[in-house]
């Protein structure tokens, strides 16, 4: 406001300043049409005054301060006994017929003045003086109301820019205080009061949205914590019971509860081995948005189908894929079909066909197991669920998890239906990746 105040007031000063001095300078050049309208003889003979002669009659017309010079310089003609006009460099330019007229500022006798210099036709010149003194007085009052007037707005603008400011920025006094307290005590529960619908509120909900987030996320990661502890330490306890018996059996152990004492060590060290690889597993899909890129989704699934067959000797695997480029995570997306078609295999019966279709963008696995019953299929892509009928079969329940968690992540969802004794078909939806979609179909068989 000041700013703006001073380059406003700098504008009016100098506009006021141009059309005061305009009034003097039209001033003059009317007094020098007076002036040329004498006779051309009486301007041209008049003898120069001798230096304290009596005053003659001045320059009719002319005002008080006026002179005539010669073609040479001289003085012919004088006003009065005032101070004599300075032949300065524009009187001097008009009289040597550079210029027809021309304006130049002065002091004479202490006071300013503004001169005319205006050639005659005989040769020499005119020069008409004026006093600038009521320009300056009044441009000083003009210089002071202007200084008043800045002050004003500025002190006004600082009285509105505190009255204004205290409830606009109320919020965001509100959201700096909730931020330092997050900080100091770590409670994700505080929340900033939302009003009305302008920037500041946006910004508000922003920041209520992330404490969301990581409320979220830090409730999973402590379930997550919770969840693991409550897996492993089966595995552990097994471990170390067993290694206790071995060690102080002292060789007295029967070779068959020896044997039957290592394969139980052995067997749950590799459960261990599964829970901590599919954590961290899990814990990677956890982590920000990896870079993507085009894939050929029907040559990833492709592939991920050769391998389960070659790990399995009493499952057939049958596919039914048509082109689908898609922009994913190919390590994601990897992961994510492995374990659907790990997930069919290991409840598949011997003998039994894994459906593997791919269309339109959505990945179908069916499995001809016992099923998934009802009250199991809400918690069935749970951490660490698993069904009754699934505790003495190998897994750690997240496999089904990190299928979820991925296709989230990729703008898609994963679905189940199953009924007991028709087993379960897992639908991955990833419709939204897919950049075309077309129409011809591959169909290809993998048997083990």
């Amino acid at each position: 406001m000041a700013l703006a105040a001073s380059l406003a007031a700098i504008g009016v000063y100098y506009a006021a300043e141009s059309s005061l001095r305009r009034e003097v300078d039209q001033g003059l050049e009317r007094r020098a049409e007076r002036v040329a309208e004498l006779p051309i003889g009486a301007l041209a003979f008049v003898p120069p005054r001798p230096l304290g002669a009596p005053n003659r009659p001045g320059l009719p017309g002319a005002g008080a301060s006026a002179l005539i010079r010669g073609p040479d310089g001289e003085v012919l003609m004088q006003a009065s006994d005032e101070a004599r006009l300075p032949l300065d460099g524009p009187a001097q330019a008009v009289l040597d017929g550079e210029q027809d007229q021309a304006f130049s500022n002065a002091t004479v006798d202490g006071r300013d003045v503004r001169v005319l210099n205006v050639g005659l036709p005989t040769g020499g010149i005119v020069q008409l003086a004026a006093p600038v003194d009521d320009v300056d007085s009044a441009l000083g009052s003009v210089r002071g109301l202007l200084v008043g007037i800045i002050a004003l707005a500025t002190l006004l603008a600082g009285v509105l820019a505190v009255v204004v400011s205290r409830p606009a920025l109320g919020p965001v006094r509100q959201l700096r205080r909730a931020s330092e307290r997050v900080t100091e005590t770590g409670d994700l529960t505080e929340r900033v009061p939302v009003q009305g619908r302008d920037d500041v509120a946006g910004l508000a909900t922003s920041f209520n949205s992330m404490l969301d987030a990581l409320e979220t996320s830090e409730a999973a990661q402590r379930q997550l914590v919770t969840d693991a502890s409550h897996e492993l330490r089966t595995p552990l306890t097994s471990i170390r019971t067993n290694a206790e018996l071995l060690a102080s059996s002292n060789g007295r152990l029967a070779a068959g509860d020896r044997e039957q004492a290592l394969v139980d060590i052995r067997d749950q060290s590799r459960e261990m081995t599964t829970l901590i690889e599919e954590l961290i597993d899990l814990s990677r899909a956890s982590e920000p948005r990896r870079e993507r890129a085009l894939l050929a989704l029907e040559e990833l699934v492709a592939e991920v189908v050769s391998r389960a067959a070659r790990r399995t000797r009493t499952v057939r695997i049958e596919t039914a894929l048509e082109p689908t480029p898609v922009v994913g995570s190919r390590p994601e997306l990897v992961h994510a079909v492995g374990n659907l078609l790990d997930n069919a295999v290991k409840w598949s019966p011997d003998g039994g066909t894994v459906a593997v279709t791919l269309e339109h963008g959505v990945l179908t696995v069916a499995d001809e197991g016992p099923g998934i019953d009802p009250e199991d299929l809400p918690r069935v892509f749970a951490r660490f669920y698993r069904a009754p009928n699934a505790r003495d079969m190998p897994g750690s329940g997240l496999g089904l998890a990190i299928v979820q968690k991925v296709a989230t992540d990729h703008g898609g969802r994963v679905l189940v239906e199953s009924a007991p004794g028709r087993g379960a078909r897992f639908e991955l939806d990833l419709s939204e990746i897919v950049i075309d979609r077309p129409a011809q179909a591959v169909d290809a068989d993998a048997s083990g």
